[in-house]
């Protein structure tokens, strides 16, 4: 868990961590059926939290590094 809050705090910031309350998670058959929000508090559609999550992802060194070696498919 330690690990796994301090992902979500450096990707999110701890203001998001602040507002999320682990009452709010319950288990899901469909990764469309989550509600997802953004760095505001917002609520956010599956489509547009898939493209923050992508946005993200490409700013790593890890992805970059990925990139560099398999290049873009």
């Amino acid at each position: 868990m330690k690990t796994a809050r301090a992902f979500i705090a450096n990707h999110t910031g701890e203001e998001f961590l602040d507002k999320f309350k682990i009452s709010e998670v319950a288990p899901v058959e469909n990764v469309i059926d989550v509600k997802y929000f953004d760095k505001s508090g917002q609520e956010i559609s599956y489509m547009e939290a898939f493209q923050n999550a992508q946005k993200e992802a490409e700013g790593t060194q890890q992805y970059k590094d990925i990139v560099r070696q398999y290049g873009m498919q």
